[in-house]
């Protein structure tokens, strides 16, 4: 777990400002899921909440999205099991990764693309890659 972001793991709140300095997002109280596990509370960004987030959140380098792993209980995947949430700030839209993801951290979001870390099948550490126009939006007949 040493590649995993202790953010993930161990804070119980965040705040983190967008690189153009207009906006802020942050998790006032998390809950670990379980002993030693990460943490998940309530995201809060331009006026909009989103539960069962965790404080491992990254901007995009405009400032134009916020990535975000929200916890989403799949019977396959089990406790821990995540999807990637992005919102726009811009339209005030969000939606998903297409994958879910066992205890996922991020790590970065970059020309359209978020990176990050999760575990793999028999727990080993395995880096994936979301494109940003892989993103399924939530109510797609607004404009972004």
């Amino acid at each position: 777990m040493d590649s995993f972001n202790n953010r993930a793991w161990s804070q119980l709140s965040a705040e983190v400002v967008s690189p153009d300095g207009k906006c802020c997002a942050r998790i006032a109280w998390a809950n670990e899921i379980a002993m030693g596990g990460p943490t998940f509370g309530t995201l809060e960004v331009c006026e909009k909440a989103f539960e069962s987030c965790n404080p491992c959140m990254v901007w995009s380098e405009d400032s134009k999205y916020l990535a975000v792993a929200q916890l989403h209980a799949r019977p396959t995947l089990g406790r821990g099991s995540c999807r990637i949430l992005v919102f726009a700030v811009e339209s005030g839209r969000d939606g998903y990764g297409r994958q879910d993801y066992m205890l996922p951290c991020l790590q970065e979001f970059s020309k359209g693309v978020i990176t990050g870390i999760s575990l793999g099948k028999q727990g080993e550490p395995r880096t994936f890659r979301i494109p940003l126009d892989t993103i399924s939006w939530q109510d797609p007949d607004l404009p972004m």
